[in-house]
């Protein structure tokens, strides 16, 4: 799915209502029925809940809102902010309709009113994404009236207050703090970062059917991977295929004291459906890699306790390797001299990434391998610590500088890809900030490159699954419970 900007998406209303051809007020319609049927799936009819509406057209969705749930036999308060003279067309017919159904609209002239609301569920229709600047005023003491009562808080389009594209000007002060958001055809690029997507909640994109000849048109950087990409790249499994249909996987892993990362990495290669996986391992490795993970093979490095010699005789479709390799000096430059005379892309991630850090030996990457680094690990790639959207343009400006994939993990984990695409994933849960979780994706990630799937497919599905797996895991033992362990178990939900 693309991330349109905001003009990009007031021009495909445009569209849409010039060639479909359907009325404004018709298609703000479609976007409030797709409001209700979310209401009429979650949330209770014995629930109090309370609309309170701007002026313009984010105003008009909450309306038509308010009339459909109250058809239907929601209890509805309605209160419009008079925080400006102007109201547009579609607020007004819809205030119409309203008022045509008897329905008390409530007129607010001063936050006081809004102090005194008592309701259940809260919906923000105040802006949408009509922001032309920072809160201040009788807008600001709203929403910080509304973000100080106890109840269910849901933005309509996006939270009131928030920049929907990267924007100078976007503040954490004076934003409507929302547990879940509405938000119509597309996600808008501010949620998917660390210090403004908190106020999004969780993010439910619905389809109001903008002309699908434009949006296809639109050139973007930036899109939302959703099942759908997923189920296009996913290579399909034959009945007559058998293990060697699926590819080698090589990972180079582990050291003493963490060879339960190489284990973990391992073994997500095979779960990832990967016909054949070998861990190349310090001499320390092979007693716990044999007994933990029967199914994998072992070569064997002439380190005894971290990796001195990485130089397999054999020809993998795909190679990873990072996981618990530490960063000794003679690992450092088996590191290098291993990736100087490889040709295939490889998945690096934890260890390979900080070995390569410290002498800045960004050159030896294969064009389109894969780096896959938390935030802590991309501070020593980039030699600087960035945080939220500040991440974005210097990651973008590495991955195609050295024509290489950067998975960079987080809430959203982010694909930057050689192109300058950036590719925002849809799954995911806290559960998975615990120690080994990056591991499982590095095997995920190497298992799909060897059953032949290009980088960039394989990357997107991992970051998709191992996300999914997540979540799964986390509805098993609950989101503080889950450990690695769990997530690669719960891997069996790719399909």
């Amino acid at each position: 799915m693309k991330i349109l900007s905001v003009s990009q998406i007031r021009e495909a209303d445009a569209f849409t209502i010039a060639h479909e051809p359907i009325a404004s007020i018709d298609l703000m319609e479609r976007a409030a029925r797709a409001c209700y049927y979310w209401f009429h799936e979650r949330i209770s009819r014995n629930h109090k809940i309370a609309i309170i509406c701007g002026m313009g057209n984010n105003g008009g969705d909450g309306l038509a809102l308010a009339r459909m749930l109250s058809s239907a036999g929601y209890k509805i308060s309605v209160y419009i902010i008079a925080h400006s003279a102007k109201q547009s067309p579609d607020f007004k017919e819809n205030k119409a309709r309203l008022e045509a159904r008897k329905l008390t609209l409530n007129t607010v002239t001063d936050a006081i009113a809004v102090k005194e609301i008592v309701a259940d569920v809260y919906v923000d229709a105040l802006l949408g994404s009509g922001l032309s600047a920072p809160l201040n005023g009788l807008l600001l003491e709203v929403v910080n009236a509304l973000n100080a009562k106890k109840g269910i808080k849901v933005a309509i389009d996006i939270p009131t207050g928030l920049f929907a594209d990267q924007n100078t000007e976007n503040t954490v002060h004076g934003i409507f703090s929302a547990d879940h958001t509405l938000t119509f055809q597309t996600p808008k690029r501010s949620f998917f970062f660390a210090e403004f997507g908190p106020f999004a909640g969780e993010i439910h994109v619905l389809p109001i059917r903008l002309s699908p000849k434009y949006i296809d048109a639109q050139h973007t950087h930036e899109y939302y991977v959703m099942a759908d990409l997923i189920r296009e790249i996913l290579p399909k499994r034959n009945k007559f295929d058998h293990k060697g249909t699926y590819g080698h996987a090589l990972l180079i892993v582990g050291s003493k004291g963490k060879i339960g990362a190489g284990i973990l990495a391992s073994k997500a290669a095979l779960r990832s459906g990967a016909g054949r996986v070998t861990a190349h391992v310090p001499q320390c490795g092979l007693l716990p890699l044999q007994i933990a993970a029967p199914e994998v093979m072992a070569k064997v490095d002439a380190g005894a306790e971290y990796l001195e010699d990485i130089a397999p005789d054999m020809q993998p479709q795909a190679i990873g390797m990072g996981p618990g390799i530490g960063t000794a000096k003679a690992t450092q430059e088996a590191v290098k001299k291993f990736l100087l005379n490889c040709e295939q892309p490889v998945v690096l991630d934890a260890d390979a990434i900080n070995c390569l850090s410290i002498g800045g030996d960004w050159h030896l990457l294969p064009k389109n391998s894969i780096l896959t680094p938390h935030l802590g690990e991309l501070d020593r790639m980039l030699k600087h610590t960035y945080r939220g959207e500040s991440v974005y343009a210097p990651t973008r400006n590495f991955a195609k500088k050295y024509q290489v994939y950067v998975l960079l993990k987080g809430a959203h984990s982010a694909l930057y890809a050689p192109n300058g695409n950036v590719y925002f994933n849809s799954t995911g849960t806290n559960a998975l900030a615990t120690a080994g979780s990056g591991d499982v994706l590095t095997g995920v990630i190497t298992g799909l490159c060897a059953q032949g799937m290009h980088p960039k497919d394989a990357a997107l599905a991992a970051m998709y699954f191992h996300g999914m797996a997540g979540a799964s895991a986390a509805k098993l033992f609950g989101e503080r419970a889950v450990i690695a362990s769990d997530i690669l178990n719960a891997l069996s939900i790719m399909t």
